[in-house]
């Protein structure tokens, strides 16, 4: 199990910034963020993602506190885990970022191009899509 329950342990009350918890898990090279009742799955190339981006990320929530801005907080540090793995890989990672969901569709035409500089693609009645290519930085 990845995170602990309620039960398991008690959840802080977050004020401020929200603080964004990580667990990698190797075998499936992901990056498994929380925040409040938020969960962020950062998948990266060596994910076996099906072919498309190289990267992606899925959101769900789980049985937390709300709390404000968890979303942007936590795309915040998927941003940073995708530049890094770029950099430290010395390759270019392709993003993809989709969603069929209203309000995650509201939240990344406000929030997303200031975190992600990205590229919509689509944006209709089948969904939201937009991209993000990371390029390695001189170390």
């Amino acid at each position: 199990m990845l995170f602990m329950s309620p039960e398991e342990t008690a959840r802080p009350q977050f004020s401020g910034n929200p603080e964004v918890t990580e667990i990698f898990d190797s075998d499936v090279s992901t990056h498994y963020l929380e925040c409040g009742d938020k969960v962020l799955a950062v998948m990266l190339p060596d994910s076996g993602l099906p072919n498309g981006p190289d990267a992606a990320t899925y959101i769900s929530s789980n049985n937390g506190n709300q709390v404000p801005g968890a979303t942007t907080a936590l795309y915040n540090k998927a941003r940073e885990i995708l530049e890094r793995y770029a950099t430290e890989t010395r390759r270019p990672v392709l993003y993809g970022f989709s969603t069929k969901n209203p309000e995650m569709r509201a939240w990344a035409i406000a929030n997303g191009p200031t975190i992600f500089d990205w590229t919509v693609h689509a944006d209709d009645e089948y969904g939201f899509y937009a991209e993000k290519i990371f390029k390695p930085q001189p170390v």
